[in-house]
Order: C-alpha cells, then sequence, then structure tokens
C-alpha cells in the first residue's frame, strides 16, 4: 500500500511538473522567438530530429533551462511547500474554513483528480495559444486552396529566353523594411527617441528595385527554412504532405525556381553562415537543382580566421559571407554559364544579436538592459544592411553580371 502511494506521488509531481513546463514554454516562446511562431513551426522542430537543430547556440537551450525547467522545479517545489504546510496545519485551516474539509485534499485519488484538470487546462492553453486546433481541418482547408489557386510549374511552358540572365538571391534574416519595431516594449523614449529618426536601411533603399509594394506575408512564413520554401516554390511550408513529400523536401508535385533554373543548364549555389545541415536547408536546395551547398564546416576547411565566426551558431559574420559569395560570383563568371547563387545571413537572427567585428560599434552596446538590446538589435541590422548594400555597389560597378 506504501508502495503505490510513493509511486502515485512520483506521478502527481512529474505530471505538475509537465503542465507547469507547458506554461512556461508558451511564455518563452513567445518571448524568445516573437508572435510569429505557430503550430508548423513547433511541429517541424519536434520531428525533425537532431540532424536539423544541432546547429541550434547554446545560450536558446540555456536559456530554455533556465526560463522553463528551472522556473518549473521552482513553481513544484513552491506548490509542493504550500501543500505540505496546509498539511502539516490542517487542523486549523479545518476550524478556520468551517464549511471546507481540507483533509480531503490530502487523499490521492483528489489529488490525481486535481492534476489531472491542471494537466488539462496546461495542454489545452498551449495547444490553442500556439492554434493547433487548425490541424482538424488544415488538409481540407490548403488542399481547397491550393486546388484553386495553385498552378504548378510542371502545367507551364516556359519559354526559354534568348539571353539566360544569372541570378542572386538575398536572404536577410529578421530584415523588416518597417524597421524599428514596435517600441511599446521600450519605455525610455529618451534614449530611442534620436535614434528612431535614423534610417537604418538608407543604403539599402538607394538599390533600385529595394522593394515590392503590398507585399504581404502569407501564415506560417515567421521562421526561415519556411519563407525560403514559399519564395522558391509559391507553396508555404504547411504540414502538408501533398506537395512535400518528407521533411527531406523530395520533390512530389513541389516544383521549385531552382528545378526550373536547372532545366536550362544552371549552375546553383547556396551559402549560408551556420551549419548547412539546419533546419535541413542544404536537403531542400539539393533536392530542388542546386549542386554546391556551403556553410560553417566548409569555410573552417578553407581555412578563415576564428575571428569571422561571431554569427549564429558561431558561423561566418556577415560581410565575410558576402566575400565568399563575391568569389563564387567571379569564379562562376568566367565558366560563361548561367548561374544562380542564392545565400542566407545570420547575423541579425533574433533573439540573440551578432555582429562582425567590422562593424563600425560592434562592441559598443553590451549591457543587456532593454534599451542596449534595442539600440544593439538597431546596430546590427544598420551594419549587415551597409554589408549587402556595399555587396550589391560592388556587383553592380563589374557590369555585365546580371
Amino acid at each position: 500500500m506504501a508502495k503505490n502511494k510513493i509511486i502515485s506521488n512520483i506521478i502527481i509531481l512529474i505530471l505538475l511538473f509537465f503542465s507547469l513546463a507547458l506554461i512556461l514554454s508558451y511564455s518563452w516562446i513567445k518571448n524568445f522567438f516573437g508572435d510569429y511562431v505557430d503550430y508548423n513551426e513547433i511541429i517541424f522542430n519536434l520531428t525533425a530530429g537532431f540532424d536539423a537543430v544541432g546547429g541550434t547556440p547554446p545560450m536558446i537551450f540555456q536559456s530554455f533551462l533556465l526560463n522553463v525547467i528551472f522556473k518549473s522545479i521552482v513553481f513544484l517545489g513552491l506548490i509542493v511547500s504550500i501543500f505540505s504546510l496546509i498539511k502539516f496545519y490542517r487542523f486549523k485551516f479545518n476550524e478556520f474554513f468551517n464549511e471546507f474539509n481540507f483533509s480531503k485534499i490530502f487523499k490521492i485519488k483528489n489529488q490525481l483528480v486535481l492534476v489531472g484538470f491542471f494537466l488539462i487546462f496546461s495542454i489545452s492553453y498551449f495547444l490553442i495559444k500556439f492554434q493547433f486546433y487548425e490541424l482538424a481541418n488544415v488538409a481540407d482547408k490548403y488542399n481547397i486552396f491550393f486546388e484553386k489557386k495553385y498552378v504548378s510549374a510542371k502545367d507551364l511552358n516556359f519559354n526559354k529566353p534568348k539571353k539566360l540572365k544569372n541570378l542572386l538571391v538575398i536572404f536577410y534574416e529578421s530584415a523588416n523594411k518597417d524597421f524599428p519595431f514596435d517600441l511599446s516594449a521600450y519605455q525610455d523614449g529618451s534614449i530611442i527617441e534620436n535614434q528612431d529618426k535614423e534610417d537604418i536601411h538608407a543604403e539599402l533603399r538607394k538599390i533600385s528595385g529595394y522593394e515590392i509594394d503590398d507585399f504581404v506575408q502569407a501564415q506560417s512564413l515567421g521562421w526561415t527554412i519556411a519563407g525560403m520554401v514559399a519564395s522558391q516554390c509559391s507553396v508555404p511550408l504547411f504540414t502538408n504532405k501533398r506537395y512535400i513529400e518528407d521533411v527531406n523536401f523530395l520533390p512530389k508535385e513541389l516544383v521549385c525556381l531552382g528545378d526550373i533554373l536547372k532545366r536550362y543548364g544552371y549552375q546553383q549555389s547556396f551559402f549560408t553562415s551556420g551549419e548547412k545541415e539546419f533546419h535541413f536547408y542544404d536537403r531542400f536546395y539539393l533536392n530542388h537543382g542546386f549542386s554546391n551547398i556551403f556553410g560553417k564546416t566548409d569555410y573552417l576547411l578553407k581555412g578563415i580566421e576564428n575571428k569571422h565566426f561571431g554569427s549564429w551558431d558561431q558561423g561566418l559574420n556577415d560581410d565575410i559571407l558576402l566575400e565568399q559569395v563575391y568569389e563564387k560570383i567571379l569564379e562562376e563568371r568566367k565558366k560563361n554559364k548561367p548561374f544562380n547563387i542564392t545565400l542566407l545571413t545570420l547575423d541579425t537572427h533574433i533573439p540573440y544579436i551578432y555582429m562582425s567585428t567590422n562593424c563600425k560599434n560592434a562592441t559598443k552596446y553590451n549591457k543587456i538592459y532593454k534599451e542596449d538590446y534595442y539600440l544593439k538589435l538597431r546596430e546590427s541590422f544598420k551594419c549587415t544592411g551597409n554589408f549587402i548594400a556595399n555587396f550589391i555597389k560592388k556587383l553592380i560597378s563589374l557590369k555585365n553580371i546580371f
């Protein structure tokens, strides 16, 4: 009997811990990764396996341990302490609250019922907040949408142009043309007021074709691989198996830009600052017409100095990444064949801010206060924006490349 009671108490503690961790996980995810996170991103990260998330910076795991696991243990300890206190003084409590018998809550069955209700609440809270309820009709909803709107590239007859132009695609991580973001979280207006008058993307805006008007982001594209798949293939990365065979991104009905360019003989390369295996960047591009994928390991093997690896996942900083891309463009230029080079910058990856040592104010904002975080965030975008602008100007000066 005593053994059963011990087992029951252990089960109660585990269920309580799990319930608390779920509630705290929601707050942590939203504070850490922003408001665009939904069930698609969560499902992808949970099912992709370690290979796809192994490149996540250790500080994110540390933050999760501190803000979810550790806090859950602390709250669990408080609950157990309060429960023990009530149990010790239960007779006095019964006298004070004569209409309620506190002894009832010490029965294992009643405790299991209470914890069960709390667990149901926690699970429901987490699922509702991240819109998991959409899974009930997501397949029908999006299949109907695509049947009406989506035109597969397989059904299109492309006229091969007389001159095949080279293509450069830059994915500028977390960038927003309307930056700065919502300032409501930053209360010290005296610090922010003067900074906000500066257009941090002034150099980029000088380049022709900087932005597309009335461009609205579709649902579930608030994370990098989803945005890349959508922009390359015209299909949002939903948990929909109709267009994407599995996490290897094997083409089923999915035809992407890289597949079309491959038909015309384009040499295609993808560059990322961090590990190319992260979120299966390599699998996606290799399965859709690309032949060369470059990531952190390749740059290290090439002998690039360690001081240039300070980006997301200790990857290559954006300015040095752009130098690698520039070298590749010059190399492809000599072959007299059309090429497509796609790259992903990562210095501006939120929530942490990474800046190259070549940024003017790389070490200016080192405090952890909100004001300094915000200013460093602005500086990071300004710096990478200028790197990209100068990179494009440098290419334009070469002439007849694009």
